[in-house]
């Protein structure tokens, strides 16, 4: 058995993006560009600000994979959980609970 994968759509849409916003973080000059072209009013240290909260969640929800598949029959596929959903979040999570039973 393997790690069940999100839809590709995911991949498309959050890896880019997150590296998007990894740029707009820390590059000013990039972030000026932008705000420019689109005409957007947010700042870098805005970017900043949701690249970390981002950050933070995605850490968080990959260490919440690696407890839920140690703890049940996806054991052996910890680290692949755990990856997956530190890439993208909800989506992966999402598969991990559905194949895991809560805990009574």
């Amino acid at each position: 058995m393997t790690v069940a994968r999100p839809a590709w759509i995911w991949w498309v849409l959050i890896v880019p993006s997150m590296s998007w916003l990894g740029v707009l973080a820390s590059s000013a000059s990039i972030t000026t560009a932008w705000r420019a072209a689109t005409r957007l009013p947010l700042g870098q240290p805005v970017y900043q600000w949701i690249l970390g909260v981002a950050l933070f969640l995605h850490v968080a929800e990959g260490a919440y994979a690696w407890r839920r598949a140690s703890a049940s029959a996806e054991a052996p596929r910890r680290v692949g959980w755990a990856l997956q959903t530190l890439v993208l979040g909800y989506p992966s999570l999402r598969l991990l609970l559905e194949r895991t039973p809560a805990a009574p």
